[in-house]
């Protein structure tokens, strides 16, 4: 099975269980601005809310079927799905408060150090969320995801934020049509309201 097809089986699973997803981040912006995924891209970027992510959990064994191991740790808002070819398959979940779209993350102060606590010491989260990483705060108008529109990629139609472009702006700002190879979410995310030195 290709790469695409493997995206596509992945698509086609959320589908059939009705779990309400779009394109997002990295992603969204390489589909729209270059009509294929940039080539430093190192995973597949999609949102879904809060609420749907005990329905993607419950399709574990659905997903080793199409060869994708799960990466989740329980309080973290990240759920992925690693292939053995390397493909990642990255989720953000959303949260609606106030009528914002709200999600929490985890930024590794050092990104060696931080990433191998991520995979290695799953059982000790508390203490790697004190010491290892900062949490991040990203904030939009919950609107851009209740009407999702949506664009071609490898001959599928998925979904996609509504006002697709004022979105983009949300994260990347007005030059978001600019590429920028050394992109620092924390640093230049303008959707970023708070950084919690504390968790």
């Amino acid at each position: 099975m290709s790469d695409a097809d493997k995206l596509k089986a992945v698509k086609k699973l959320l589908e059939k269980h009705k779990i309400k997803y779009w394109l997002d981040y990295g992603t969204l912006l390489s589909i729209v601005r270059e009509g294929d995924l940039l080539k430093w891209e190192t995973d597949f970027d999609i949102g879904i809310y809060d609420h749907d992510l005990v329905h993607l959990l419950a399709l574990q064994n659905e997903f080793n079927n199409l060869g994708y191991k799960i990466g989740y740790i329980p309080g973290r808002d990240n759920f992925q799905l690693i292939s053995n070819e390397g493909i990642m398959i990255d989720f953000s979940i959303y949260h609606l408060i106030d009528n914002k779209s709200v999600r929490y993350f985890h930024y590794h102060k050092h990104s060696l150090l931080g990433r191998l606590l991520d995979v290695l010491i799953t059982k000790m989260v508390r203490i790697y969320e004190k010491f290892g990483c900062q949490m991040l705060v990203s904030t939009v108008d919950y609107n851009f995801f209740k009407n999702l529109d949506n664009i071609k990629y490898i001959d599928e139609k998925w979904p996609i934020t509504s006002d697709v472009e004022k979105y983009l702006r949300c994260h990347f700002g007005e030059t978001w049509r600019t590429p920028i190879k050394e992109y620092d979410y924390v640093k230049d995310d303008k959707s970023i309201t708070k950084i919690d030195e504390k968790r």
